[in-house]
């Protein structure tokens, strides 16, 4: 597999989640997973300068363990050459992650991508 050449810890995570593909994984399992093949894919195609796109989304990141949502955001992602978004409610995060120097926008009930009240009005 081209990851081991590539960056030993990403190996490692891609490694530990396929060997037990036959046991029926948990949710939190498969997203990491995907996530691991998916930042795997960026890294290869990069080094044979195949075009990709370089952002990965993912969704319920809370249902993964928090020390792989910590070795991912830590160790990982950040040696990829990509976006990597998630959303995901703050509190369901490992405390140990600095989420300021990573976070890019940040939205609350009274801070909204879209102002929902202003819609209404226009027409109501």
């Amino acid at each position: 597999m081209y990851v081991t050449e590539c960056d030993p810890v990403l190996y490692r995570t891609v490694s530990n989640r396929y060997t037990n593909i036959e046991v029926n994984p948990g949710t939190g399992s498969k997203k990491s997973q995907m996530a691991s093949f998916d930042l795997a894919y960026i890294m290869f195609a990069d080094k044979f300068d195949i075009p990709c796109l370089h952002f990965i989304l993912q969704d319920q990141i809370e249902n993964v363990h928090s020390n792989q949502i910590t070795s991912l955001l830590t160790v990982i992602v950040d040696e990829v050459n990509c976006q990597y978004i998630l959303p995901v409610l703050r509190d369901k995060l490992p405390t140990d992650i600095d989420i300021e120097s990573m976070e890019i926008l940040s939205l609350s009930q009274h801070d909204k991508l879209f102002n929902h009240s202003a819609e209404k009005s226009q027409f109501s």
